[in-house]
């Protein structure tokens, strides 16, 4: 019966262990940084996801996409969806987009309906013409990170939404 280790299993081993190691503290690496953060950005990615849907059912139920409504401009941070209550507006401002309604009373007071936050992430809204009428719109979102010293974008989108498609399609029917 022998007892304890020969140098030559005793070499062996120390030339295994850090290959081993170095295998190991990688994967430690992706459990300490990478799924967290990964994590961190689908937490970003719901409510870009909620708004994303919130604008998709305003521009089916819209009338128009005008370019002013009393002292709003449309540009590229603020959206204007003309709807049968009034005019829902969709600003683009500090990482979160707000939803107002201005209502059809002539009233100037917009009243902020829904907020959404997300700060790393991209939002980028551009009205689509046809006959000289704005007729959809389309919206491109991405979240940004820095991973090593560098921005990275994940979860890049870009949605069309057609002003009024789904009524169009039940009146063919």
């Amino acid at each position: 019966m022998r007892k304890g280790l020969t140098l030559i299993e005793l070499l062996v081993l120390i030339t295994i262990l850090p290959i081993v190691m170095l295998v190991l503290s990688r994967i430690f690496a992706t459990f300490l940084r990478d799924i967290p953060r990964e994590a961190r950005l689908m937490e970003q990615n719901v409510p870009l996801r909620d708004m994303t849907r919130n604008l998709a059912l305003d521009v089916d139920r819209a009338e128009g996409l005008p370019d002013s409504a009393g002292s709003l401009h449309a540009d590229e941070f603020t959206l204007l969806i003309e709807l049968p209550e009034g005019v829902a507006c969709y600003q683009w401002q500090d990482g979160a987009v707000t939803r107002t309604l201005r209502p059809d009373n002539g009233q100037e007071d917009s009243v902020v309906e829904r907020s959404w936050e997300f700060p790393d992430a991209v939002v980028q809204w551009q009205r689509r013409w046809r006959n000289e009428r704005a007729c959809a719109v389309e919206l491109r979102t991405r979240l940004r990170h820095r991973v090593e010293g560098k921005m990275v974008e994940k979860l890049a989108n870009s949605h069309v939404y057609f002003v009024n498609a789904l009524g169009k399609a039940r009146e063919i029917r």
